[in-house]
């Protein structure tokens, strides 16, 4: 409608006319927009996938280059990676493929060969063995399975070959575990087999039947196991066999064993004497029972070694108790002798201490109880005693031989602690003077020192012998010295160890004590001013209150005294050659200021007198007489006469007069000095006896 109501056109559809014309005009210009737009998205990505090819195709190649580099290399996994991510990249590359399948196959041989060698290689060692117990049907099989194996590689079938092979590989492993099993059962087969043979040595089907046949009866499960392939089982009984007959042996020899040392047992016993056991065997035969009580309880335990160990312990101290009981009854034996020895010596003894020495037939008592009791001493069996008792016999020998001592001289009275020898003290030769006198102490039956039983006079024994008297060629002395020669001294006396001293002296009643050196109250000192007269009448005095035969003690001759002198030596002194040596045994004029000394201080000789150098000399026997130089035998000089020798110096002289060779002068009897004194000997005439 118009505003003036007239009807005018409508203008409506020019207006959807010439929208659609519009439209049309528009809609053919987006469609031809939109058919460019597409061509030119085409066109890129037509050239974005060219693009993308060109570098996928790069990418292959670059991988496909790196690939044959790790191949080269001998990295064939590495390699075959690399392909099959070329691959990936481009699925249809055909080299990359051909690359694939060869690269595969050479990895495939590859770890095919180490299964091949290892299979080859048992099957190399398993096919030798023996086909016994079951083993002949896996073998058949490994051989099918091993030409199935070769055929599959000859074709390169490597996976399928290498299956088959480790298949090999595997049952070869199997079957030689399982013969390892049959070999170990063979083993412990050997070893019963062993065992059964060492039980059958060992008498153990004889000692120990239901123990052999036990084991028997194993040893045959075993072979039965065996045979049927079961190993294990068959090890487990032949074990068992083998314990058994181990045990079978053990307890066949250990029941042999302890029989035969237990026999040897009852050997010894029966060597003993009846009843000697059981009376001397003492606390080793009561051990010993015991020790075989226990051989016999360990036994019966079955604990062989340690039964077979106490029945040899038990010989072994059956034996001892048998020595010990011969020892003890040897011993009893030996005692019963002894008690009745010491008991008739003591009786004998105790009779002849109350019988009066002058009955010299008590000696002859005495000399066969010395025997009795010295046959005491050697009897073989002397030792068993005890010490006690070897004690009681020397006691009561030393009390038979000082008995007898008396009444073979009635005047003398045994030291029992001589006076001990300085021997490095003295010139060569004094220790064989010692041992001389030694000897003859035993020879004589008597003894090294004594004294007067009255009057306490010291003595010592001046043993039989010889010495060359005299000077020898290289000292000098007098005309009256030589020449030396050989003097024998036959028969061996007492000497004075002491010169007589003027107390001594004084008892006698020989005369007056007219010394000139009287001493400053110590006695000991020896007397001197004494005449020849005097000095004899004092050795006769000394006769008489000992109840001796005139001439028993008496002066000792020139030879005696130079003997007893010298005691062994050839020096000019008995210490030595040398002043100094001097100075040690005797007083002279250079020590002596000028007076005599007490008897005993100086060194002694070897036979144990003093002061036989210097302080007084000493009158002897007999007078002078000339050397001949021919060997003389217990040689004395003249008895008449006015004159008698007189030996060893004194105080008041060199030292070269106070030598053992020095003869001094003959000096007249009534002659008294106050350098001159005496020393007196006990003479031991042959008609003394001598045991």
């Amino acid at each position: 409608m118009t505003t003036d109501g007239i009807e005018k056109p409508s203008t409506l559809p020019i207006i959807l006319l010439l929208v659609l014309v519009l439209g049309g005009i528009c809609a053919g210009g987006w469609f031809g927009y939109r058919f460019y737009a597409n061509k030119q998205q085409e066109e890129r990505a037509r050239i974005a996938e060219e693009q993308r090819q060109a570098e996928i195709a790069k990418e292959v190649s670059s991988l496909l280059k790196s690939a044959r580099a790790a191949y080269d290399e001998k990295k064939r996994e590495e390699a075959l990676g690399i392909v099959n991510e070329a691959l990936i990249r481009d699925p249809k590359h055909a080299e990359a493929r051909q690359w694939q399948a060869e690269m595969s196959e050479a990895i495939d041989l590859e770890k095919l060969i180490p299964v091949k060698k290892l299979a080859e290689a048992r099957w190399a060692a398993t096919k030798s063995l023996s086909p016994g117990q079951g083993f002949a049907e896996p073998l058949q099989k490994l051989e099918i399975l091993v030409n199935d194996s070769e055929k599959l590689f000859g074709i390169k079938d490597y996976k399928n070959a290498k299956t088959n092979y480790q298949d090999v590989a595997d049952g070869c492993e199997r079957l030689m575990a399982l013969d390892a099993e049959r070999q170990q059962a063979r083993s412990i087969r050997d070893e019963s087999d062993k065992a059964r043979d060492a039980a059958d040595k060992a008498k153990a089907e004889e000692e120990t039947p239901a123990m052999w046949a036990d084991a028997r009866e194993k040893e045959g499960e075993g072979t039965t196991a065996f045979e049927s392939g079961d190993f294990a089982r068959a090890s487990e009984a032949w074990k068992i066999s083998l314990k058994m007959f181990n045990d079978a042996a053990v307890f066949s020899g250990g029941i042999r064993a302890v029989r035969a040392v237990e026999s040897a047992y009852n050997d010894v016993l029966a060597s003993a004497r009846a009843g000697l056991l059981d009376t001397f065997g003492g606390q080793k035969w009561t051990d010993t029972k015991g020790l075989a009580d226990k051989g016999k309880q360990l036994a019966g335990e079955q604990r062989w070694a340690d039964s077979v160990n106490t029945w040899v312990a038990a010989t072994d101290s059956l034996r001892d108790a048998i020595t010990t009981a011969l020892v003890e009854e040897a011993r009893d034996k030996m005692r019963k002798e002894f008690n009745v020895a010491m008991s008739a010596v003591g009786a004998s003894l105790e009779e002849c201490v109350k019988t009066p020495k002058s009955d010299r037939s008590k000696i002859a008592v005495l000399q066969r109880d010395i025997a009795t009791l010295d046959g005491i001493k050697a009897n073989a069996n002397y030792g068993l005693l005890s010490d006690d008792e070897h004690k009681a016999l020397d006691r009561m020998s030393v009390s038979v031989h000082r008995e007898k001592f008396c009444f073979r001289y009635p005047d003398l009275v045994q030291i029992d602690e001589p006076r001990e020898i300085m021997l490095s003290e003295l010139a060569g030769g004094s220790a064989d003077a010692l041992a001389a006198q030694a000897k003859s102490v035993v020879d004589m039956d008597g003894s090294v020192e004594v004294k007067t039983r009255k009057t306490g006079i010291s003595m010592r024994l001046i043993p039989a012998g010889s010495f060359v008297a005299g000077r020898r060629g290289n000292e000098d002395g007098d005309r009256d010295e030589v020449p030396s020669h050989a003097v024998v001294m036959n028969r061996p006396f007492y000497a004075g160890v002491f010169e007589v001293t003027q107390e001594q002296f004084a008892k006698s009643g020989a005369g007056k004590n007219q010394s000139f050196f009287r001493g400053d109250g110590t006695e000991g000192y020896p007397a001197e001013t004494v005449t020849f007269s005097q000095a004899t009448a004092f050795c006769n005095w000394l006769c008489d209150e000992e109840n001796m035969p005139r001439g028993t003690y008496r002066l000792p001759t020139e030879a005696e005294w130079e003997y007893a002198c010298r005691a062994g030596t050839d020096a000019r002194f008995y210490s030595g050659d040398s002043r100094n040596d001097l100075q040690r045994a005797g007083w002279f004029k250079r020590n002596s200021d000028g007076g005599t000394h007490p008897a005993g201080r100086k060194l002694p000789n070897a036979y144990g007198l003093y002061d036989m150098h210097g302080n007084v000399w000493e009158w002897c026997s007999d007078g002078a007489r000339t050397y001949s130089g021919i060997t003389e035998t217990d040689p004395v000089g003249p008895s008449k006469g006015f004159t008698v020798n007189n030996r060893g110096g004194s105080w008041r002289d060199d030292d070269d007069v106070c030598r053992s060779a020095n003869r001094g002068w003959a000096r007249k009897k009534y002659l008294k000095s106050y350098d001159l004194g005496l020393r007196i000997i006990r003479v031991l005439p042959p008609e003394e006896p001598v045991e």
